[in-house]
């Protein structure tokens, strides 16, 4: 249940950055939902990554249901697949890895800032 949340908060935020901003941006959100919700650095690759597979999966399957699988039944022949459906899973295969390393990214950030265990200062002089 704890991990729900976040897929489904990356999976929405994502979709809705889609149209309005280049691919990576899904790395962004990613790392923004991983930032404010506390998880280790496994749970939020896991959860970053689904989020944005599953967003990814969806809207390259609605552009390629509103094409009638040209366009990718062509990059599936450029690529030597033997399908349009490996070429979906190519693009849910990126997305899983770009929505992990940013969700991971995020967590390792909020773990350097906001760390209880401050580093003490030696001077290196023994009294």
């Amino acid at each position: 249940m704890r991990l729900l949340i976040p897929i489904c908060l990356t999976a929405l935020c994502s979709y809705a950055a889609l149209f309005l901003t280049p691919w990576w941006a899904s790395m962004v959100v990613a790392l923004v939902v991983s930032v404010f919700i506390r998880m280790s650095a496994g749970r939020s690759f896991i959860a970053g990554a689904i989020g944005v597979a599953v967003c990814w999966l969806i809207a390259a399957f609605m552009i390629d249901l509103s094409n009638e699988h040209l366009l990718s039944s062509r990059m599936a022949v450029l690529f030597q697949l033997p399908s349009y459906a490996f070429m979906l899973i190519l693009t849910t295969a990126v997305g899983f890895i770009s929505g992990g390393l940013g969700a991971w990214t995020g967590a390792c950030l909020r773990q350097l800032f906001l760390s209880n265990k401050r580093p003490t200062a030696t001077t290196g002089v023994s009294e």
